[in-house]
C-alpha cells in the first residue's frame, strides 16, 4: 500500500513541478501508472492470497521493471523510431515470459531468474547514465537509489526467520522501498528540468 501510495503523491508532485513539455513528461506518466498497477496488485494479492491474484502479483512487478529498461533507453539513447523499435522488443519479452508462466509452467525459479536478470541490466544502465553524468548534481539520486534498491534486494532474495515473528525479509523489501520512491521522483523531476533548461538553451 505504501509504495502504491508513494507513487501516486510523488507523481502529483512531479506534475506541479515538471512542465508537460519538458522530455520524458509523459514517459513519468506511464511509468507511474505501470508502478500504481503493479503496487495495487501486490496489494490484493498480499490480502487474498488465490491463484490468479498471485499472477497478476508477479506479471505487474515484472512490467515495472521492463518499462524501467524502456524508460532508460529513452533517457539514454532516445529517437521516436529506435525507442519504439526497443519497446517492440520488451513488449515481446514481457508476453513471451506472461505466456511461459501462465500456459506452459509457472516456475517460480524461473521467473526469480528472469527478474534478476532484468533487474541487473536496469542498474547498470542507469548507473551508466550516472557516471556518464556525473558532474550533474541531481544524478547521485539516481545512484543512490539504485544502490539503495539493490541492497533491499538482498531482503527479498534472503531467507531468515522472521524478526519478532512478524517481519521476514519480503516485508522489509516493501517497507524499505516505498521511502525510495521519494528520492527516485526527486531524481526525475531535477533530470526533467534540467533536460528542458538544455533543449531551451539549444533553441535560443
Amino acid at each position: 500500500i505504501f509504495n502504491g501510495l508513494a507513487h501516486l503523491i510523488m507523481v502529483g508532485l512531479f506534475r506541479t513541478r515538471v512542465p508537460k513539455e519538458a522530455p520524458h513528461c509523459w514517459t513519468i506518466h506511464i511509468y507511474a501508472l505501470v508502478a500504481v498497477n503493479a503496487w495495487l496488485w501486490s496489494t490484493v494479492f498480499h490480502t487474498r492470497d488465490l491463484l490468479w491474484t498471485e499472477r497478476l502479483d508477479y506479471f505487474c512487478a515484472t512490467s515495472i521493471i521492463i518499462f524501467q529498461l524502456f524508460h532508460c533507453f529513452r533517457r539514454c539513447i532516445g529517437g521516436l523510431w529506435k525507442s519504439m523499435l526497443f519497446g517492440a522488443v520488451l513488449l515481446r519479452v514481457f508476453v513471451g515470459h506472461v505466456y511461459y508462466l501462465a500456459a506452459v509452467k509457472f516456475d517460480y525459479g524461473y521467473n526469480m531468474k528472469v527478474m534478476v536478470f532484468l533487474a541487473g541490466v536496469n542498474s547498470v544502465l542507469w548507473l551508466a547514465l550516472v557516471v556518464k553524468n556525473r558532474r550533474q548534481p541531481h544524478m547521485w539520486k539516481c545512484g543512490a537509489t539504485v544502490v539503495l534498491v539493490n541492497l533491499l534486494a538482498l531482503l527479498e532474495l534472503g531467507d531468515f526467520p522472521p524478526i519478532w515473528w512478524t517481519f521476514d525479509g519480503h516485508a522489509l523489501w516493501h517497507a524499505g522501498t516505498a521511502p525510495v520512491v521519494v528520492l527516485w521522483y526527486s531524481f526525475l523531476i531535477d533530470d526533467c528540468k534540467q533536460l528542458l533548461r538544455q533543449t531551451q538553451l539549444k533553441k535560443s
